[in-house]
């Protein structure tokens, strides 16, 4: 009935002393949605006045799928149990109530930008919880759930399945690679269970569903066939139409101490991104790249203080996001945050070099023409621009979509620092 993977993520979220939040998924058929509704009804019905939780982006994405399986597994597996519990569905509240007190909360959990801060989740009161194709769903309220795990707890744990197919977003980022792009070390109660087609106990279900998935474009074949956390999904427009990775993503670019090191920053509180780059006339080479949690001066500062060396610190060339000079970013002081980051890196504020952010749409004309009039080169160790330059989109008025940061697409911190670098200094080439 159940898998060896999907035995793995039971055992540590029943049994583990330490392990209360896994992962399951890593591609299509691995069982997702059949592990997540059986553990919430086993716990539902063994476990007298306990909540459980079941999410999805929507609540009509979860109606029309994740809900049809949990109703497909109750009349098949439990519907006779031997201790009579039955069920009574409420359309009103979107509760699954269990004759014996328990009952299972059913949720939405997609951003929304009426309730950013999630007070909708403030009062729930949880046993556990899972929530399925959680890469649709809101970060923050993810977390606000989790925090909510609390009530009548089984054996003194809160654990919460995460269900999801590859993709680059913010579960990408919490639990398989780190905003630089390597592996990511997960925290003590965290698991990851790498489920693919191939586990799924059912072998006619993978032979017909892997002719399926087999006729899928490229992107979508390396997710939810392969189970690739590296897959780039191809967009309809692109800020950067003419980036193109076998020309631009070098191996072999290299930090040149001969020239001086360009620092552009992008002033988002959650990362706070840097690139490093230099440039000679028409060569511009961007050879690192850093990302910062919590907006953390301090840390950028010893970051870049880190990639510059002996000697070379009065030689580099700071620029970035000109709103930087608010000081809105919560650090230590009042002061701008360029202020302090001179102060931080004992430079003279000559070393800045701040001209007002560039328009959208005009940056994104001069970063499309450095793209193909100059020769720009990024190392494949940038593997944050990299993704910015394959997935960032503009809207049809030319604007940046950046609307959700809870998709990494639509974060471009990266970007920003590479139009700050063309806008401030390459641009003169074009």
């Amino acid at each position: 009935m159940l898998s060896e993977k999907q035995w793995q993520a039971i055992e540590l979220l029943e049994k583990d002393p330490v392990i209360s939040t896994v992962l399951y998924g890593g591609a299509a058929g691995g069982g997702k949605s059949f592990l997540g509704n059986f553990w919430q009804i086993s716990r539902r019905i063994w476990h007298p006045d306990t909540a459980g939780l079941i999410g999805r982006d929507s609540l009509v994405n979860l109606k029309k799928t994740t809900l049809v399986t949990f109703f497909r597994i109750w009349h098949q597996y439990f519907s006779g149990n031997p201790q009579g519990v039955t069920i009574k569905p409420d359309g009103q509240t979107n509760t699954i109530n269990f004759s014996n007190g328990s009952r299972i909360y059913l949720k939405g959990l997609a951003h929304n930008s009426s309730d950013p801060e999630g007070t909708d989740f403030g009062s729930l009161e949880l046993t556990d919880a899972f929530i399925d194709e959680v890469n649709g769903c809101s970060k923050k309220y993810v977390d606000i759930v989790e925090s909510r795990i609390r009530y009548n707890l089984i054996n003194d744990k809160s654990p919460i399945l995460l269900a999801a197919n590859p993709g680059y977003d913010w579960v990408r980022d919490r639990f398989v690679k780190d905003k630089n792009g390597n592996p990511k070390v997960l925290q003590a109660h965290e698991a990851v269970v790498r489920a693919l087609l191939s586990d799924n106990p059912d072998p006619k279900f993978q032979e017909n569903y892997r002719r399926q998935l087999e006729k899928l474009p490229p992107y979508d074949r390396q997710r939810l066939l392969d189970g690739d956390w590296d897959a780039v999904q191809s967009i309809d427009n692109p800020f950067l139409f003419a980036f193109d990775a076998t020309k631009h993503v070098r191996s072999d670019v290299e930090y040149n101490p001969n020239l001086p090191i360009i620092v552009s920053i992008d002033f988002n509180i959650n990362p706070f991104c840097a690139t490093f780059s230099q440039q000679f006339r028409k060569d511009v080479t961007f050879y690192d790249e850093v990302a910062i949690p919590n907006g953390d001066l301090q840390k950028m500062a010893d970051a870049i203080r880190a990639r510059v060396p002996d000697g070379k610190m009065g030689l580099i060339k700071i620029t970035g996001d000109a709103m930087g000079k608010r000081g809105e970013i919560a650090v230590r002081s009042n002061h701008s945050n360029y202020t302090q980051l001179a102060s931080l890196l004992n430079l003279s504020y000559n070393n800045f070099y701040l001209p007002a952010n560039p328009k959208h749409i005009n940056s994104r004309t001069d970063c499309n023409a450095a793209l193909t009039r100059l020769n720009i080169a990024i190392s494949n160790k940038c593997t944050g621009l990299i993704a910015d330059c394959q997935t960032v989109a503009v809207d049809n008025q030319g604007q940046i979509i950046k609307s959700n940061r809870d998709k990494s697409e639509q974060r471009s911190d990266f970007l920003d620092c590479f139009r700050y670098t063309i806008n401030t200094f390459a641009k003169q080439y074009l």
